[in-house]
């Protein structure tokens, strides 16, 4: 180039070839994936510990009563369908170290099941059930009778 010329620049890549360019290409591009690759993974692992430091679930215990999240299609449309199953389950014991827990519906009729610290929610607070609220009976709203124009009285 007149540029190069001008000011006494030397080409650095002068390649004989198209295969030789594309051969030290090549290796270029390699070099730099091998060095994106190790740090990207420095910085998981980085960004790992500094998550784990901070994060810390809330452990559920052998007779905590909890609801599992609905995962049922039916019910109506999304917004309306109910995001907690209506049964309450106890956990009957945490899978080894994992978030993951055995339970048992809370009247001991139903099948075992095994859920992920995810779908279930803590209820101690709920009652039993045994409790009912007393409700009042609903008053009817009394029609009003509207008067028809003169006119329509036809």
């Amino acid at each position: 180039l007149p540029i190069d010329l001008m000011f006494g620049l030397s080409a650095g890549d002068q390649s004989s070839s198209h295969q030789d360019y594309a051969g030290k290409w090549r290796v270029r591009m390699s070099e730099a994936y091998q060095l994106a690759s190790s740090t990207a993974s420095k910085q998981a692992m980085r960004g790992k510990a500094l998550y784990d430091r901070k994060m810390h679930g809330a452990e559920l215990y052998p007779g905590c009563r909890v609801l599992v999240r609905n995962l049922n299609e039916k019910g109506g449309p999304g917004k309306l369908r109910a995001f907690w199953e209506e049964q309450v389950y106890v956990v009957k014991e945490r899978k080894h170290d994992s978030p993951v827990y055995e339970i048992q519906p809370e009247s001991g009729k139903g099948r075992v099941r095994v859920i992920h610290r995810n779908l279930l929610l803590p209820c101690d607070f709920l009652s039993t059930g045994d409790l009912e609220i007393p409700t009042q009976p609903k008053k009817k709203k009394e029609k009003k009778k509207r008067q028809r124009n003169a006119w329509r009285q036809f």
